[in-house]
């Protein structure tokens, strides 16, 4: 109805359907920019982090390795902030940065109760609503006096020069679990660490308390210097033997001055070689039972 002078009413400029499909159509249009450039922008953060293992109330290393992964292909290792702790800490203490290879590391006392304690690696990233947090990781408290068996992965459970993780038989668990009693068994894994968490899934007694996966190459560093610098790290725990299927593990091994038990046809000085995991399994019958 028109006013008195004859002039219709004029609609409020928000309740014209033009204008309100208009203003949705350009809203829309600048959410999905902001998205896009979100996309291209925001970075990818890829953490990796083994097991550690320790004797009841020493000093030791938490360490994780991350790296911040830009749209633009550049991969970023240093300054980036990591929270390690353990998960009984509060949330929030052992802030580190990651130095230049993309190693982040912080020392703690190790509980003294001996079994596996569960640590914290969180990464906070701009852009991310809520810390990247891995929690699988474990503090393996070793039992004082129990002997250590290490199984290097090479060749034993995965293909030489390979991280894929094959079918495994009755026989390798069978055997596995008779080494496992009264003895702490240890994975060595001197690849790639970030496919910890899938081995850590896969693998015979990876989830029980007796067999920590220890993986934590460094960029750069070689498969034989990080058998090297572990097994020399270890020294003060006196690995009883080791189980390895690669010559260049055996080698390792040998020179560390470790009973080193050979599976296949490889051939290696001073080590002891079986045909497959029932050998394995055979030559620790041998043995003297140990001291539970």
């Amino acid at each position: 109805m028109s006013d008195p002078a004859g002039v219709p009413p004029v609609r409020p400029i928000w309740r014209d359907p033009v204008v309100i499909a208009t203003a949705i159509i350009w809203i829309g249009f600048l959410f999905g920019l902001r998205t896009i450039h979100r996309t291209q922008t925001t970075p990818d953060v890829a953490v990796a982090a083994g097991d550690v293992i320790a004797l009841p109330g020493e000093e030791v290393e938490l360490v994780a390795q991350v790296e911040r992964r830009r749209p633009s292909g550049a991969i970023e290792r240093a300054g980036i902030e990591v929270g390690l702790h353990r998960s009984e800490e509060e949330e929030g203490s052992g802030a580190v940065k990651t130095e230049i290879d993309g190693i982040a590391r912080r020392t703690v006392v190790a509980p003294e109760e001996p079994g596996a304690h569960m640590f914290v690696v969180r990464v906070s990233e701009p852009h991310i609503p809520s810390p990247r947090i891995l929690f699988d990781p474990r503090l393996f408290v070793l039992e004082p006096g129990s002997p250590i068996v290490v199984v290097d992965l090479e060749g034993t459970l995965l293909p030489i020069g390979s991280d894929e993780l094959g079918a495994i038989s009755p026989s390798t668990v069978g055997a596995l679990s008779a080494i496992a009693v009264g003895r702490t068994v240890v994975f060595l894994h001197a690849g790639d660490p970030a496919i910890t968490d899938r081995l850590r899934g896969a693998l015979p007694l990876a989830n029980h308390s007796r067999a920590p996966i220890v993986a934590g190459r460094r960029p750069g560093e070689t498969t034989a210097d990080y058998r090297g610098r572990q097994l020399g790290e270890w020294s003060r725990y006196g690995i009883s033997s080791a189980i390895v299927g690669s010559a260049a593990a055996c080698a390792s091994f040998v020179a560390a001055g470790i009973d080193t038990i050979l599976l296949g046809d490889t051939a290696c000085a001073g080590a002891t070689r079986v045909e497959g995991w029932a050998g394995v399994r055979e030559k620790f019958r041998e043995e003297e039972t140990p001291n539970r």
